[in-house]
């Protein structure tokens, strides 16, 4: 499973490729600097993929190898973000599968900073509220992101 979930992890960023010649030249002139948003986006394409693909095991082995393989250097400039952020992109490319949308890269990449800060989830006093649900939340962020 484990092997699954990288493949489908770098395959996420053969579609980051694809999408943006930017990301290319930077990663290949070494400038990079938004290194943890491609990972997590990677990490979503990675639960989209897992998710249409009929997996049922995939969100546990996902935590278990993402935990296994975490880095906690978190001011390096290659860090690929927390077991927590990797984990919300995961579900979050889940929900996308789940919500029958496709992996929209370039329109992730677009929206990249609504992308990180919607990772975070739903605000608790709105769910305490009863003013929204995960659902509704996963709903909008998605459509969001994909604008």
């Amino acid at each position: 499973m484990a092997a699954d979930l990288i493949l489908a992890h770098e395959l996420s960023h053969v579609l980051q490729f694809h999408a943006s010649a930017d990301f290319v030249a930077s990663l290949c002139a070494g400038t990079l600097r938004d290194v943890k948003v491609y990972e997590l986006l990677a990490d979503f394409g990675a639960g989209y993929a897992m998710f249409r693909n009929g997996n049922q095991d995939a969100r546990q082995n996902f935590v278990r190898t993402v935990s296994s393989l975490a880095d906690y250097k978190f001011t390096a400039v290659r860090h690929h973000g927390t077991v927590t952020e990797r984990l919300n992109a995961f579900d979050m490319g889940q929900a996308s599968g789940y919500f029958g949308q496709e992996v929209k890269m370039e329109a992730l990449i677009r929206n990249r900073v609504a992308f990180l800060r919607l990772l975070g989830g739903p605000e608790q006093r709105k769910l305490e509220a009863g003013s929204t649900t995960f659902r509704e939340f996963a709903r909008n962020a998605l459509a969001e992101v994909y604008r």
